[in-house]
């Protein structure tokens, strides 16, 4: 890859990073801003130069506030000074809030592996090490399938040790209740036997026994 298709790609992903918060005014118009700190942003809010302000939801190391001319700024605070702003804001009547977090781009985190994928494949290329990195890649799949055809053996042995294992359990309870019941248990199954015989048996007498017919005597 030349040298500067290489800084284009990481031109545009710093422009995509810095779409999450792109500069709101122009660097000359910025310039020309005057920072504020605490103690001055305190004492704006208390003369009535300070219309809103937000906090944000991410981070609280900053707050951005605009002013009665329309120009917005980020104030640097730290988190302890925080009660303190809202008790002023509340006294002057001025209008805050908290604001959300930005959702990020899906395309960001995609943008940026490609990148860096595209970065170290540049520089093997450049230390002539490419052919080295492709043999190694083969090497590196070859020991991971045979890593994964030697985990499939140890779980097919697994199974067929814990099959093996619930076979010789039934076995062992079914001598063990053998062992515990003996004779009796022979005799329980020949009398249930027997009774399932005599119930055969009654059903049938109940369909050949005659059925009374009542016949009316002649006057």
């Amino acid at each position: 890859m030349p040298p500067s298709r290489f800084l284009v790609i990481l031109i545009c992903v710093r422009r995509c990073q810095s779409l999450h918060h792109p500069p709101i005014y122009s660097p000359a118009l910025a310039a020309s801003i005057q920072p504020w700190g605490v103690s001055t942003l305190r004492e704006q809010i208390k003369a009535g130069y300070v219309t809103k302000a937000a906090f944000h939801e991410e981070q609280r190391s900053s707050i951005e506030v605009l002013d009665v001319n329309g120009l917005q700024r980020r104030v640097e605070i730290f988190p302890a000074v925080a009660p303190l702003l809202v008790s002023d804001l509340q006294e002057a009547h001025v209008t805050f809030f908290v604001a959300s977090a930005p959702t990020p781009s899906p395309l960001l985190p995609l943008l940026h592996a490609c990148a860096l994928t595209m970065a170290v494949m540049w520089i093997i290329a450049i230390l002539g090490m490419m052919d080295s990195f492709i043999f190694g890649c083969i090497i590196l799949g070859n020991e991971l399938t045979r890593l994964g055809q030697q985990l499939e053996c140890l779980l097919i042995e697994l199974s067929t040790v814990v099959a093996a294992g619930k076979v010789r359990h039934e076995q062992s309870m079914q001598a063990l209740k053998q062992a515990l019941l003996g004779q009796p248990a022979a005799a329980s199954s020949h009398s249930t036997a027997s009774i399932s015989e005599n119930v055969w048996a009654a059903t049938a007498l109940q369909q050949v026994e005659p059925v009374p017919v009542r016949v009316e005597e002649e006057a």
